[in-house]
Formats: structure tokens, C-alpha cells, sequence
């Protein structure tokens, strides 16, 4: 098969005459999913709902569900099969000048003058993500990242895009540049925060996983927050004003 002769072979999954999806070859153009699972037929209920990038000339897609009308067709199907659609949705690109710019904290006034200026861009929630967060932060000089902090139940990254961040810790402080990161695994109860002590907007992405049960627990000062209320409180329980 090459391309222009898809619509021959596809299978019956046609509807008002129109393919829907083909089997295609190495040659075949177009965007593409390789369904990928074990070689008997019992797996690809389990296996069919997920789908792998295909590599090949069909191009390079993030990992995505398989679309309903396929799976009955997958059932009967021992080999896995490389499937180009037509009217494949596009790459999943995030729009980072469309997302949403947050500034500040959420603190209580009394703890976010620190972080005054702080901006947040949640790349992960305009991508649709939800087991784990990516967002794009901005860091004026004489600010910092956030009170400092530990997670129960989150790990933490940041990767340094821009500009030179002194990562604090329990007695330590660490300079991190552009090109540099830091990982901040959870329940260590070591606080952490960034802070700009340079002249220059600092900018770096914060990444970490989303757990219902997260505590986050300051350091310095009496304040927690969990994930089951996302609530800023004193450690013990009582809100502030």
C-alpha cells in the first residue's frame, strides 16, 4: 500500500462510506498510532485501551486512548497493526502564550509579600494532564519561589530555563543556572524554596506529582496546606483570617 490507496484496505471501518481508519504501511503518510500488545487475543482487552507512539513515517505522537470503534476490531486481531486515520487529531502542542498567568501564592497576605511577582503558567492542566503538574514560573530579583516547604506524598523538579536561582535548604544553600535542576523526593521533611538574589527575571519549570493524600508542610513559619482542601491553615488546623 502507499499513499493515496489507504481507504482501499480499511477494513471495514468505514461509515457513510468514508474510511475512518486504514491499516497502512511503511510508506503511508498521515499521523499515525501503532496499537502494541501481547500476541494472544484475551491481552488486547486490557492492552487496546492504550496506544504507543509509532516511529515510523506516520510520525511521532504522544501516548493516547484507543478510539472506541477500534476496539472490537483490535479483539479479533492477534498482531499488533499500525493504524492511520483520517482526520488524525494534530501533535497535543500547548499553547504557552494562551495559558493563563497566576501571580502571587495564594498565602495569606502575611506570607506572600516574599513572593510577590511570582508567576505560574499551569502547562500541565492546559495539556490535559492529571497524574503529574508542569508549570512555567517566573522569579523577579529579591523574590522567592514560595515559603520554604516539604510534600508528604508529592515528588518535586524544577529545571532552571533562565537566568540563577539559590535553592535553600535545611542548612544549605546551593546556586542553581540555567541548564541545572534540582529533585526534592517526598516525606524527606527538608524544606526547600528558590530564591533570586541577582538582577535578572529568572525563569524554570517546577514539575511534581499530584497526590490526593499531599500535605504540604512549611519550615519556617506555622503553616500547612492539603491537597483535600487546598486550604492555607496553622499546623494545628485553625484558619487563618
Amino acid at each position: 500500500m502507499v499513499p493515496g490507496d489507504a481507504g482501499s484496505r480499511s477494513r471495514g471501518l468505514a461509515r457513510g462510506g468514508k474510511p475512518r481508519a486504514v491499516l497502512a504501511s511503511s510508506r503511508a503518510q498521515g499521523r499515525g498510532w501503532q496499537f502494541c500488545g501481547l500476541s494472544s487475543r484475551s491481552t488486547w482487552a486490557a492492552t487496546a485501551a492504550v496506544v504507543r507512539p509509532h516511529r515510523g513515517p506516520c510520525g511521532m505522537l504522544a501516548a493516547r486512548p484507543c478510539p472506541a470503534f477500534l476496539l472490537g476490531w483490535l479483539a479479533s486481531n492477534a498482531k499488533p497493526q499500525t493504524i492511520c486515520f483520517s482526520g488524525a487529531p494534530k501533535m497535543p502542542k500547548v499553547n504557552v502564550d494562551a495559558v493563563p498567568v497566576r501571580v502571587g501564592t495564594g498565602y495569606p497576605a502575611e506570607f506572600n509579600d516574599a513572593c510577590a511577582g511570582r508567576t505560574r503558567r499551569r502547562l500541565g492542566d492546559a495539556g490535559g494532564l492529571n497524574e503529574f503538574g508542569v508549570n512555567l514560573m517566573t522569579l523577579p530579583p529579591g523574590r522567592w519561589s514560595s515559603q520554604r516547604h516539604w510534600h508528604s506524598h508529592e515528588d518535586e523538579f524544577v529545571y532552571i530555563l533562565e537566568g540563577e536561582l539559590t535553592l535553600v535548604e535545611s542548612g544549605a544553600q546551593t546556586v542553581l543556572r540555567a541548564g541545572e535542576c534540582a529533585a526534592f523526593p517526598k516525606g524527606s521533611g527538608n524544606g526547600h524554596h528558590l530564591q533570586n538574589h541577582g538582577t535578572a527575571v529568572a525563569v524554570y519549570l517546577e514539575i511534581g506529582s499530584r497526590h490526593p493524600d499531599d500535605l504540604t508542610t512549611c519550615s519556617d513559619i506555622d503553616m500547612m496546606s492539603s491537597n483535600r482542601d487546598g486550604r492555607f491553615v496553622r499546623k494545628d488546623g485553625t484558619p487563618y483570617p
